[in-house]
């Protein structure tokens, strides 16, 4: 019994570690999970990605050099 214990505690500390790097609909796409298992992980990860969008916006405008 302990090696199950120990492979979710592995798999568990995996998911925390790409719910925390990547958005919430990235990480359901890589793992196959629905969108709302991949907020609830992302949540207890401590991510934040409701600005994600807006400051992708702002950081893909082309620069002009003046």
């Amino acid at each position: 019994m302990t090696r199950d214990i120990t492979t979710r505690a592995s798999r568990n500390t995996a998911m925390l570690h790409l719910a925390s790097s990547v958005p919430p609909a990235v990480f359901a796409s890589l793992i196959g999970i629905s969108a709302g298992a991949a907020t609830k992980w992302t949540e207890h990860a401590g991510g934040n990605w409701t600005t994600y969008a807006a400051v992708r916006k702002n950081s893909t405008r082309p620069r002009h050099n003046d």
